[in-house]
């Protein structure tokens, strides 16, 4: 089981997770309904991977950074930015290298 060096402290990579998540949902003030509600899990399903009795697996990373924004990378690695960029004009991510050269070009 893969073990993460953070803080002082050791923790397995599934409660990390999970406690980033936790986190971050604190400080974009999200309440954990409307997560829920916003990637499509029920209760249970989320009460287990925020408590870090369930691994969040790679689908779910996927259905939390398309539907919330919140980075794969940030909770998995604590890379940051914690969060992609809103879509800009015309539904394109602001944060990919296509919008900023098209941005740039204009």
């Amino acid at each position: 089981m893969a073990t993460i060096h953070e803080h002082g402290g050791e923790e397995t990579l599934q409660a990390t997770v999970a406690r980033r998540l936790r986190g971050l949902l604190a400080e974009i003030r999200m309440t954990k309904t409307e997560f829920a509600a916003r990637v499509g899990w029920d209760r249970g399903y989320l009460y287990r991977r925020l408590s870090g009795e369930t691994p969040i697996d790679v689908a779910d990373l996927d259905t939390i950074e398309h539907t919330v924004r919140i980075r794969a990378d940030y909770l998995v690695g604590g890379h940051e930015p914690k969060m992609t960029p809103p879509p800009g004009p015309g539904g394109k991510n602001q944060g990919s290298l296509d919008y900023q050269f098209r941005t740039l070009a204009a």
